[in-house]
């Protein structure tokens, strides 16, 4: 994935996401509400949350006004990185979970991943751009042994055996039944970027995103009892290797 001097090149969809994401991270992070920002920023309330949703765009004028607003100048040039690449697209398409991981993978420096189900869509197109890309990030993945004792297609086998090349990835296949000890429920994805660090939980209809200390912190500490307990990297590959 190429790269300017302040971040990847991103579809203009993905852009509006993570855009929409990262201001309603600053106004929750600030107490500030849309209309206190709306009427900051001379605007409805209504056309301001158009905005946060990615529905319409913010001008840069008033996303550097609103940034001032927040204290959080110091994003100024990344926000505005997003808001360059949103622009590319004209569509008002709903925009989800997909995107936003996508986004928020596209600048991490760090992915920790506990892959409970999808297994070969985990390592599709968009990811293998990132984690092959320049300034790839490091990722952990980790891959409960039913997955890795299942007979997999031949392009799941060939998207698996790629990422295990890349020096940059680590993958360590968990024991069956570890999970329920844990208490987990599904699996889940720490993604560590610029602006902190966000889980992205995963559950049946929907995904949802954490990044408060404590949620944060308490993902991050099932993701090292799971990694603790896994097998060894070496022997993890073994095993993979005969997906």
């Amino acid at each position: 994935m190429a790269a300017s001097a302040v971040g990847p090149v991103l579809d203009g969809t993905v852009a509006r996401r993570v855009l929409g994401y990262e201001l309603t991270r600053l106004l929750a992070d600030r107490a500030v509400t849309h209309g206190e920002m709306a009427e900051r920023l001379g605007v409805s309330r209504a056309s301001f949350t158009q905005a946060v949703s990615g529905k319409t765009l913010l001008s840069r004028a008033s996303l550097e006004v609103a940034l001032a607003h927040l204290g959080a100048v110091e994003v100024l040039p990344r926000l505005l990185h997003l808001l360059r690449m949103a622009r590319r697209s004209s569509s008002r398409r709903a925009v989800g979970d997909r995107e936003l991981v996508t986004g928020l993978e596209a600048f991490a420096s760090r992915i920790e991943l506990y892959d409970v189900a999808r297994f070969g869509g985990l390592v599709g197109d968009e990811r293998w751009r990132v984690l092959a890309g320049e300034g790839a990030p490091e990722l952990v993945w980790l891959v409960e042994e039913h997955l890795a004792n299942r007979r997999q297609s031949t392009s799941v086998r060939e998207q698996v055996r790629r990422v295990l090349g890349l020096a940059n990835v680590t993958v360590q296949v968990v024991p069956v039944g570890l999970a329920p000890e844990l208490a987990l429920s599904g699996g889940f994805e720490i993604v560590h970027g610029p602006a902190g660090v966000v889980v992205c939980e995963e559950a049946r209809s929907t995904n949802h995103y954490h990044d408060s200390g404590a949620a944060v912190a308490e993902f991050r500490q099932a993701f090292t009892a799971l990694r603790m307990a896994a097998y060894p990297p070496e022997q993890s590959r073994v095993l993979l290797a005969d997906t």
